[in-house]
């Protein structure tokens, strides 16, 4: 390092001269200068994860009771994915078009039975629109009331709004619009609901699972949404040619609305949640509840505790320093937007690929030209592959950086995207089956990447004492933007309106680049980071491409401390270690 005078004596007042904002201390230097330079870090634990080396299984089997309570709270995922497709599909079922929709005779003559895009695109808007305010009511009622609480609430009110949907067709046939509005009402009650459930159902798994475990686990909410939707749409098949065979699959949904309320009862609260509240010793006893103390190498619940509690007062003493409480305005505030932003961005990394529209692939497809019954062996083809594909993104997931499998993801979803609006220039049998396998391609390829790194990304960069707001706003965000495409899309596909059909491939392939130019400039990766880890590094302003070689300080052969920021080290003789970042600004033994 130019101008850095390496023999000098133990003083540091030469040192400190030739660098830039640098202050540099000997052994025999008091350190408390040193934080002064950089945003406080002795509140917080910035230690690296200790099981960065292991492997899923290994982690798996260190942490299984972590696993198996996880794997009790995914029925509530499952819950939703149910949810989603039989809403979403009900549409494509002919008893359901004949008790609901009406008859429309095309230009050329045709006369097929449709349901009205007016109505069609209320009741796409309805359920996520009113997922937004369950999302936000779930952020408020979860550090009132506790995780568990929620959960079981909001299961309670999707069993309802089922009740509703089950009973919608009972007006005579002249009242057909009572008979919409009813499912209307049904439809927004459930979407509330199922906000509620998983914004709850991300801040659990968010807090109690540890770093290696945090990707892979968190894959589980695109592979149970996609078990949800397999089950969901065999059911549809089975009950296709029933008469009223809709109402069956409105009732089968109340068994997927009771096993999370049973869940909410037996799963241990978070110790995240219970230390916020000062009830430190029920933390203590919900963490030996989800650790296992015959699994060699696990931190004692007491230690884990006495974590949370320093990274929780950290964060309590920011907002002491004026950057607020933990309220829904601080998630806006000063250091905490961009972490907000980006949470924002990973809601809506699934709506840039398309799920909103994969969703309704039985419709969609039949609107492009197939059969009813095909369609939904279409659909139920796609959701396996899209399972599988999921189920491999665990190991994926765990090996790989997030940022790229986002990017990767999107960027083949986009040539996918717009193949398929070239395709939709043209009409037949080749441009439907071509339809049909770029939307089955598209949810393997961001099944595999950058459907599970959008809630892994969304769970872990929020602040602890911001946790359940921050989820909150993310499935809000989620909300807004399925709710504005469930209402657009009829009028950009429907023969009745826009008639794009399959050239809708061209908006998606334009919002899948946009995706992938926010993630590169924005997204860094928090791969086996710790709480205490990504604190620190948003606090010291690094940018999304620095994130992943900062390492905390530490011991080193020869070298008193080695700090590595925004990936450059300066190094120096035992006596002399400075830490360089930007142009050596802030460096410190």
């Amino acid at each position: 390092m130019a101008g850095l005078n390496t023999n000098t004596g133990p003083t540091s007042t030469d040192a400190k001269d030739k660098l830039d904002g640098a202050i540099i201390h000997t052994p025999s230097s008091n350190s408390t200068s040193a934080s002064s330079t950089l945003p406080s870090a002795h509140a917080m634990d910035t230690n690296p994860d200790p099981d960065v080396d292991l492997t899923f299984f290994q982690s798996v089997k260190k942490y299984r009771r972590i696993f198996y309570y996880s794997l009790g709270v995914t029925s509530a995922i499952l819950m939703y994915g149910y949810d989603y497709v039989i809403i979403g599909t009900i549409s494509a079922m002919p008893s359901f078009q004949r008790d609901f929709g009406e008859l429309y005779t095309s230009p050329s003559g045709k006369t097929e039975q449709i349901l009205p895009s007016l109505w069609l695109a209320l009741w796409n808007f309805i359920s996520p629109g009113l997922q937004m305010p369950g999302a936000i009511v779930a952020g408020f009622f979860q550090d009132r009331f506790g995780r568990r609480a929620s959960l079981a609430l909001g299961s309670f009110l999707s069993a309802v709004g089922v009740a509703i949907c089950f009973v919608s067709n009972l007006p005579p046939e002249s009242q057909i619009d009572t008979r919409r509005a009813l499912f209307f009402i049904g439809k927004g009650l459930q979407g509330g609901a199922i906000g509620m459930v998983m914004a709850t159902t991300q801040t659990y798994l968010s807090e109690i699972l540890p770093p290696t475990l945090r990707g892979p686990l968190l894959a589980f909410f695109p592979i149970f949404t996609l078990l949800g939707q397999v089950i969901g749409a065999v059911v549809i098949f089975g009950c296709l040619n029933v008469k009223h065979g809709y109402t069956i699959a409105f009732g089968s949904q109340w068994l997927f609305s009771v096993v999370p309320i049973v869940v909410a009862f037996v799963v241990p609260e978070s110790p995240t949640y219970l230390v916020r509240k000062g009830r430190e010793q029920d933390a203590v006893r919900m963490q030996t509840r989800l650790t296992s103390a015959q699994s060699e190498g696990v931190e004692a619940p007491e230690r884990v505790v006495e974590r949370i509690k320093r990274d929780i007062e950290h964060e309590k003493e920011n907002a002491l320093n004026g950057k607020g409480a933990a309220t829904y305005m601080e998630c806006f505030r000063s250091g905490n937007l961009k972490r907000t932003g980006i949470v924002m961005f990973s809601a809506l990394i699934p709506l840039f690929f398309g799920l909103t529209l994969l969703g309704k692939a039985s419709y969609f497809v039949q609107i492009v030209g197939m059969q009813a019954n095909l369609s939904v062996i279409v659909l139920i083809l796609g959701i396996v592959v899209g399972l599988l594909a999921n189920i491999a993104s665990m190991w994926v997931v765990d090996r790989f950086e997030r940022r790229v499998l986002i990017m990767t993801g999107l960027g083949i979803a986009a040539l996918l995207w717009g193949g398929m609006g070239v395709a939709g220039i043209w009409s037949g049998p080749v441009v439907v089956w071509y339809t049909a396998g770029s939307m089955i391609a598209i949810i393997t390829v961001c099944g595999l990447g950058a459907w599970p790194c959008s809630f892994a990304v969304g769970s872990e960069v929020s602040a602890l004492d911001l946790r359940a707001k921050a989820q909150g706003i993310g499935w809000f965000t989620a909300g807004a933007g399925n709710a504005l495409f469930g209402f657009a899309l009829p009028y950009i596909f429907n023969p009745d309106e826009g008639n794009l059909r399959a050239k809708t491939g061209f908006v998606y392939a334009g919002l899948c680049i946009i995706g992938v130019v926010i993630t590169y400039f924005f997204v860094p990766d928090m791969k086996d980071r710790t709480p205490g880890e990504i604190d620190h590094m948003f606090d010291l302003g690094m940018s999304a491409r620095q994130f992943k070689g900062w390492r905390k300080p530490g011991l080193v052969e020869g070298i008193d401390e080695k700090v590595v920021e925004g990936g450059r080290v300066c190094q120096c003789p035992p006596y002399l270690t400075a830490v360089i970042r930007g142009r050596t600004r802030g460096a410190y033994v």
